[in-house]
């Protein structure tokens, strides 16, 4: 019993740090407190799946908006090439009067919220979330983490599609 109580002791330190940090939630809780909050506060109802897209980051669908990092949107575009990844859980942060419908892509009647998953170039973590609006256009946000999953800052683009 001795032995047992030194071994979780020697380890129990290394298990804690060996969690993993979730850049996609993240993410999300910024951009509900910081964007969402201010950008889409009058929306009644949106589509989310829950889960984060099985592809990497998409900033192929817009315009890389940190513009002092030219080829960051060519790392990003050549490391989501064909690559699937397993979806993750996300917990939506609960906002008042908000109805979250499941996803229906072939529908146009409300917004849209999709997460993607993380992306790595150069030891900084990438995450886009997107909300597809009415008409087929996007707003894409794109937010630049480091290891610990502090962001460090967060762009806006679009598109129509």
């Amino acid at each position: 019993m001795r032995c047992i109580i030194y071994i979780i002791i020697l380890f129990w330190p290394i298990c804690l740090k060996a969690q993993l940090i979730n850049h996609e939630q993240i993410a999300l809780d910024h951009f509900m407190e910081k964007i969402f909050d201010l950008k889409y506060k009058k929306l009644k109802a949106i589509e989310f799946s829950g889960f984060t897209e099985n592809a990497l980051t998409r900033i192929r669908y817009g315009n890389n908006c940190f513009e002092n990092l030219p080829d960051l949107h060519i790392n990003l575009f050549f490391n989501a090439q064909d690559k699937l990844i397993t979806e993750k859980k996300i917990i939506l942060p609960f906002r008042k009067g908000l109805k979250i419908k499941r996803i229906n892509m072939f529908s146009s009647k409300r917004f849209k919220l999709l997460i993607c998953g993380v992306n790595t170039v150069n030891d900084r973590f990438y995450v886009s979330i997107e909300m597809f609006k009415l008409n087929y256009h996007v707003d894409i946000y794109l937010f630049e983490m480091d290891k610990m999953g502090n962001i460090l800052r967060w762009c806006e683009t679009g598109a129509t599609f």
